[in-house]
């Protein structure tokens, strides 16, 4: 990508709003999805209105024709409008564009990890700081703390009016303040392969980048990003949302015959299934009607696991990748657990955790072990698990049980498993369950 490609404007946010209600700017496949929180968001609002510098978005300036490269689903920006003649790609920045046409909005939505955002609480605190952000995310109250979209909204006036004098001269001043406010963009012109490139680096360099979004960004063809968001929606369990994506791709290439959790190994394997996938419309159809399936094999491992082990959200899970396992048994096995499967994923499940065999140097060896465990098991009815009894039973006295350890989440999980009373209130109480600790 050559130098002359590559321009900066600079654009005032109330012609940065104008621009993405015209339908100017497209998400395309490799970007991430909106994945910022509501206190995020007020972080930058607040950013802009003490004057701080909020990085500079980059866009991928390109013809019409390029719009093949367009996300259709997943995003939370207004649709690309046809009737423009070139596509602004928003290769980077679009937590930042996104948080601001939200707060002007103050509506409510999820988030890429499922959780609900909630603009009308992104607030101004008229009274100034105390203590605090000028910009925060808390619930509104009246002449104290004004949601940014009424300051933003087409009614800013009669707010104001609303306020008196010094808290409606403030209202209007930092109304001035936030839509004048000068972003400076970076506009490139370029192939394909070089915005990848660009996005890859910039953000690695920047520490934005996981392992994840670096192969979901190579393989846009694959359309990984819309794999992991459909694992979530079957997940539908809210303490389980969140899962990752690393364990979600491990299983992904599982199905196709991958067996390492290496990242560089894990990327390989994608870039070789694109290339199949790019030369044959049936391995199309095979790679997509697998992992369609592999998804509701998730949703199907989740219920297991807290039926079974009492893993009531990911807090009482050592390791994601336990989930992957179990999907991929239920992947291969094509229906639900005989009593012997479910002996021995009974042993793998505590060996597992009380073994710690995903932590540290172990994990490397483990998964691709126990995914040819699981595999073994799902097809063959009399497999069993093998394993090392625990030795140095100091580790559990010695565990953190503040944290996520497979030891400790282990230990809560049998707790749960005994029905934990309370004695309060001179009385034997059962302790009423819930997803976190």
């Amino acid at each position: 990508m050559r130098t002359e490609g590559v321009k900066i404007r600079t654009i005032r946010i109330k012609k940065l709003l104008d621009y993405v209600r015209e339908g100017k700017f497209a998400i395309p496949r490799l970007q991430r999805e909106f994945v910022w929180d509501g206190r995020k968001a007020a972080k930058l609002l607040d950013s802009i209105l003490s004057g701080m510098p909020i990085g500079v978005p980059m866009i991928w300036d390109t013809p019409k024709s390029q719009k093949l490269h367009l996300r259709e689903r997943y995003h939370v920006l207004p649709g690309y409008a046809k009737r423009n003649a070139r596509v602004w790609f928003i290769i980077d920045g679009q937590q930042r564009v996104s948080a601001l046409y939200h707060s002007q909005v103050g509506d409510k939505l999820d988030n890429g990890r499922l959780r609900p955002v909630d603009f009308d609480r992104v607030v101004l605190a008229l009274d100034g700081v105390h203590g605090g952000d000028l910009v925060q995310y808390r619930r509104p109250k009246e002449g104290e703390y004004v949601p940014i979209w009424r300051i933003l909204g087409d009614h800013w006036r009669k707010d104001a009016s609303l306020l008196g004098k010094r808290k409606g001269e403030r209202f209007r001043r930092y109304r001035q303040r936030l839509l004048k406010y000068p972003m400076r963009f970076m506009f490139i012109n370029g192939k394909l392969g070089e915005v990848k490139e660009c996005f890859l680096r910039i953000n690695t360099l920047g520490m934005k980048v996981t392992t994840a979004d670096a192969v979901i960004a190579r393989a846009e063809t694959l359309e990984l990003r819309d794999f992991t968001h459909e694992v979530r929606t079957q997940i539908g369990d809210p303490g389980f949302k969140d899962i990752p994506d690393m364990p979600i791709l491990f299983a992904l290439v599982a199905t196709q015959g991958g067996t390492e959790a290496r990242g560089r190994a894990l990327d390989r394997r994608v870039r070789e299934l694109e290339i199949e996938a790019s030369l044959s419309t049936r391995q199309r159809r095979r790679l997509a009607a697998d992992w369609t399936r592999l998804a509701s094999c998730f949703a199907k491992a989740v219920d297991f696991l807290r039926e079974h082990f009492n893993v009531l959200s990911r807090d009482y899970l050592g390791y994601d990748y336990v989930i992957s396992m179990l999907a991929l048994f239920y992947f291969w096995n094509g229906r639900g657990p005989s009593e012997h499967q479910k002996q021995e994923i009974r042993k793998w499940f505590w060996a597992t955790c009380f073994g710690q065999r995903y932590s540290g140097g172990e994990f490397l060896r483990c998964v691709p072990q126990d995914s040819k465990f699981f595999k073994d098991l799902a097809g063959k009815y009399r497999k069993k698990f093998h394993y090392t009894p625990l030795k140095d039973r100091g580790n559990v006295v010695g565990t953190q049980y503040s944290g996520r350890t497979g030891i400790g989440c282990g230990v809560y999980c049998l707790l749960l498993g005994r029905h934990p009373v309370s004695l309060m209130d001179y009385g034997l109480n059962n302790i009423p369950l819930c997803g976190a600790r």
